[in-house]
């Protein structure tokens, strides 16, 4: 799976989830979040579990650059959060 989708993808969700409520109106990013989910739901199954092992990848890549233990645990949680494991 493209990279650069993944990291937007991954960053874009970390974005809504970690962003403090001045900065983001919660109840919109839970939406996006779930409009998120429920776009990526639409690949198929072999797609969904690249998509899956990509963003769990992506998470040690950012441990191993030093991000913060929130966003780590963000990341390595954003295929379940999504609601993408369900479909493996």
């Amino acid at each position: 799976m493209n990279k650069a989708l993944i990291v937007a993808i991954a960053n874009l969700a970390a974005f809504l989830e970690l962003s403090d409520d001045d900065v983001v109106d919660p109840d919109a990013a839970v939406q996006q979040l779930e409009d998120l989910g429920a776009t990526l739901k639409e690949l198929h199954s072999a797609e969904l579990r690249i998509l899956c092992r990509s963003l769990s990848e992506y998470a040690d890549e950012e441990r191993e650059r030093g991000a913060s233990p929130e966003r780590v645990g963000v990341l390595r949680g954003l295929a379940e959060h999504l609601g993408l494991r369900d479909e493996e």
